[in-house]
Order: C-alpha cells, then sequence, then structure tokens
C-alpha cells in the first residue's frame, strides 16, 4: 500500500482506537495544557505586536504618524503569524509526554513485537525538544526564502499554499515523532519523514487545521492526529520490519 493510502487507511483506524480503548481522558489533558499556552502566547504577541508597530513608527516617524493605526495592526499580524509557529512546536513539547504515553498504549493493543529503544522520561524530553528546535529553524529558513517569493509578482499566488505545506511537514514529523522516538534516532526519523513525504504532509496537515478551530482545535488536534498518525507509522514500520 503506497503512504496515501496508508494515510487515508489510518483516519478510521485511529478514530476507532480512541473510542475502542477509551482514550477520551487525553483530551482533556493534553487540551488544558495546549490552552494555556495559546492564552499566554495570544498575550503575548498582542502586546509585543503593538510595540513591534510603535517601534516602527519611531523609527519612520512621518510614515507613522499618517498611518499609526495601521503600523501596530501590522506588527501584531506579522507577530501572530510567528507566534503561531513557535506556538505549534510548544504544544509539540509540552503534550509529548502525554501523547508519546497514548501512541505506545495504541501500539501495546496492536501488539507490534518491534524492538524499542531504552529511553528515559528525561531523554524523551530532550529529544522532543532536540527534533523541534531544529524543525523550527528550517522552517523559518525556508519561510523567509518562501516569502522572499512574495515579491515576485506571478509568483506570490503560490506562496500561501507553500508556506502552508512547509508548516504541515514539519508539524508532521513533530506528531510521527510520538511513536518513532521508540524506534530510531532523531536522524532516522527525519529521513523516515523524507521517505514518506505525502504521510508526512498529511498528518500536518490534519494537525494544523484542526488547531486552527478556536478554543476547540487545542483539545482535539494533539490527539486526534496522534492516534492516527500512530497506526500509519506502525503500519510501515512494521512492513520494514517483516
Amino acid at each position: 500500500m503506497s503512504s496515501l493510502g496508508i494515510l487515508l487507511n489510518s483516519v478510521p483506524q485511529g478514530l476507532s482506537s480512541i473510542v475502542k480503548h477509551r482514550l477520551f481522558g487525553y483530551f482533556f489533558k493534553s487540551g488544558l495544557i495546549a490552552l494555556a499556552l495559546l492564552i499566554v502566547v495570544a498575550i503575548s504577541s498582542w502586546f509585543v505586536g503593538g510595540f513591534a508597530g510603535s517601534s516602527i513608527a519611531a523609527i519612520l516617524p512621518d510614515f507613522g504618524a499618517k498611518n499609526p493605526g495601521l503600523l501596530k495592526w501590522t506588527g501584531r499580524l506579522t507577530t501572530f503569524i510567528l507566534a503561531f509557529i513557535l506556538f505549534k512546536y510548544l504544544v509539540l513539547i509540552a503534550t509529548g509526554p502525554l501523547m508519546s504515553a497514548m501512541s505506545e498504549k495504541i501500539e501495546n493493543k496492536h501488539a507490534s513485537g518491534m524492538k524499542r529503544l531504552s529511553m528515559s522520561f528525561t531523554y524523551s524530553m530532550y529529544r522532543g525538544i532536540k527534533l523541534s528546535m531544529r524543525n523550527l529553524a528550517f522552517e523559518l529558513i525556508l519561510t523567509l526564502l518562501i516569502l522572499a517569493i512574495n515579491l515576485i509578482p506571478m509568483l506570490s499566488i503560490v506562496v500561501p499554499i507553500l508556506l502552508f505545506l512547509v508548516q504541515a511537514y514539519y508539524a508532521g514529523i513533530g506528531v510521527m515523532d510520538y511513536t518513532l522516538e521508540r524506534f530510531k534516532s532523531v536522524r532516522e526519523t527525519t529521513r523516515f519523514a523524507r521517505n514518506n513525504r505525502i504521510m508526512t504532509i498529511g498528518y500536518g496537515s490534519i494537525y494544523l487545521v484542526l488547531l486552527l478551530i478556536p478554543i476547540m482545535g487545542v483539545f482535539l488536534s494533539p490527539v486526534i492526529t496522534t492516534a492516527i498518525s500512530t497506526h500509519g507509522t506502525l503500519d510501515i514500520l512494521l512492513k520494514s520490519h517483516t
């Protein structure tokens, strides 16, 4: 079965696992963590964005005097975009222990029988932070390069699509690592994601779309995406294991 087929097949499997194995408690636990982060990031970005706009107005006094509101809202919008990128990784890191435990519970129910890496809770947190920082760095570089394309009128139409695909790809790596951390090193995980790009982008897209749902998204996104990605990731691992 192709990566796309595994991706599509894992959606009903993951949703079924949540119900079958009574994993509803993870919605509440991970959701509270993500909601707290959302409130902190939203408030911080509002004030930082306003400050950024005021600072630009001070540097460009003539333009700032004519367009004070525009600069302030531009600063806030830019800050919100950057804050969303950061928020995504904060959620991946902060909910990591819970999502890893849930992924492992799903795997145990299916008895994969594959040899796991020996890993402590501390190392698991360290690994999650390391992978997230790596992904964040690459994502910011690619985001800046894509935004530069926006300066070319004929190509600006593809910028939103490319930005979403980049965000989805790196979010997908983070989500799949809740399963892959038990079997592969960070380098092997990134190679696995590269070799299964369609599946990686697919899981990342689901994660981002759900996360964009006001309030409820922070409760739904981590659990649903982890459940379905666990099935898809295990399917590919099992095929290479046999």
